[in-house]
């Protein structure tokens, strides 16, 4: 009974926001869910062994975190076919996320030291990802505003002539 208590407080822990704001009728397919299944696997062992035995206890709230999954999964399939940069660090931080939810969810009876501790430093370590993705995301956007700057400077200059060269 434990187990299944805190299964179901993992579920909604990680996946409340969304499953409640979305329509949980989309369909799984077989094979779409052992993609996503192999994801978590890759990528956050504990989230699969929980997913298993979730499978095992509530076919229901598994089917809505496996839904939940599959958007998560989309969604850093789509930034990894725009930056493989970007994909890695969006996932590091799912992971540090995901993390952090079952160490919560696991204390669900009082939070010891340890876990506190555990958590601090991942968020910890969440933050310093944050960090250096605006960094370089302000790097970027300055050096698109120089570029911005110099092709408005070049039209004030030389508007007509460039008028008279697209003619």
């Amino acid at each position: 009974m434990k187990a299944i208590a805190f299964l179901s407080l993992f579920v909604l822990t990680i996946y409340s926001q969304q499953l409640f704001a979305q329509n949980v009728n989309e369909e799984i397919t077989p094979q779409r869910e052992r993609v996503v299944f192999k994801f978590a696997k890759q990528h956050h062992a504990e989230l699969a062994t929980l997913l298993q035995n979730l499978k095992e206890m509530d076919e229901k709230k598994y089917d809505s975190a496996i839904l939940e999954l599959s958007r998560t999964y989309d969604r850093l399939e789509r930034v990894k076919a725009r930056s493989q940069e970007r994909f890695q660090t969006d996932l590091a931080l799912w992971k540090i996320d995901s993390r952090v939810k079952l160490l919560v969810a696991r204390s669900i009876h009082g939070m010891e030291e340890e876990t506190r501790e555990q958590i601090q430093g991942l968020l910890l370590k969440r933050n310093a990802i944050r960090l250096d993705q605006y960094t370089e995301e302000r790097d970027r956007l300055k050096n698109r505003l120089s570029r911005i700057e110099e092709q408005l400077e070049e039209l004030k200059e030389n508007g007509e002539s460039l008028a008279e060269q697209d003619m």
